[in-house]
């Protein structure tokens, strides 16, 4: 695949770059979503398998592994921003894995408002 120009140009880095791009010279500010990249999202089956809690995802590792819902939250946050939550992310993070009471949905929850968070386009 590595040598192969259509493969990199239409595997899954290459579409996301397709749609993720943007020139580093912009301001970070300036950058904004499209809806291309909220299709992609949506729509993408690497996107949605990734994110999952079952199966062999990162989250669903992370879920059998970290049994503090605390410290999964600011995992998420480390993995997905590349930054610790604030007090207030945290504190509304936690609460609402206490309303939804289903620790997989809220966490695959809390991961898909991440990486549909603005602040994700400005982090890859």
């Amino acid at each position: 695949m590595a040598g192969n120009p259509l493969a990199r140009r239409f595997g899954p880095r290459g579409v996301f770059n397709t749609f993720f791009g943007y020139d580093p010279s912009e301001r970070r500010d300036e950058v904004a979503g499209s809806i291309p990249q909220a299709l992609v999202f949506m729509n993408g089956a690497n996107v949605n398998s990734g994110v999952r809690a079952t199966g062999r995802t990162a989250l669903a590792k992370m879920l059998s592994e970290i049994k503090d819902d605390q410290a999964l939250v600011s995992e998420l946050y480390l993995r997905v921003l590349a930054r610790e939550p604030s007090s207030r992310e945290m504190s509304t993070s936690l609460a609402y894995v206490k309303e939804v009471g289903n620790r997989n949905e809220a966490f695959e929850d809390l991961q898909w408002s991440l990486i549909n968070s603005t602040e994700f386009l400005h982090r890859k």
